[in-house]
């Protein structure tokens, strides 16, 4: 039976996947998104603490940077105080691409994933893969206690670096 739900949770996620491509449709990679998303929660973030979020090389980041300023997404603005400093914000199109795309993903999961699921099964799931999801951080060494972005945060580094 646990091989049948992890298979169920596989293929959940894979279904996942098929409509966050669907819904970018060729203007964005996911990575791209998740970029511009964490600039829309982090205004005037500058490069160093985007790499930093994701564990990717400050390299890495600039070419990514460099593709969204240029498709008009992100815009750069030196710091009066440093001038080395480039704090990074969206343009317009930028918070309509991540305003559309998020209200995309709530339609999607309240018309699509969670129909037909009554607000007690859903509470149900919720503490199972809560418990779930303990289950494994427990096994990995991964901090319980912490928020919710901060074990993201570790479990992204840990696959990231190898751990």
């Amino acid at each position: 039976m646990y091989r049948e739900i992890i298979g169920d949770v596989e293929k959940a996620h894979l279904l996942h996947k098929l409509f966050i491509k669907r819904i970018l449709d060729k203007r964005l990679y996911f990575q791209q998104f998740l970029v511009l998303q964490y600039i829309y929660e982090n205004p005037h973030c500058n490069q160093a603490d985007i790499a930093r979020h994701f564990h990717v090389s400050s390299a890495t980041m600039t070419v990514s940077t460099q593709k969204l300023q240029k498709s008009g997404f992100i815009q750069k603005t030196v710091s009066e105080n440093n001038l080395r400093c480039k704090y990074i914000s969206l343009t317009e199109k930028g918070k309509n691409e991540v305003d559309k795309t998020r209200s995309a993903f709530e339609d999607y999961n309240r018309d699509v994933v969670f129909s037909g699921i009554n607000p007690d099964e859903l509470e149900i799931l919720h503490k199972c893969l809560k418990k779930i999801n303990r289950n494994m951080e427990l096994a990995e060494g991964i901090e319980t206690s912490e928020s919710h972005s901060d074990v993201m945060s570790e479990i992204i580094s840990k696959l990231c670096n190898n751990n």
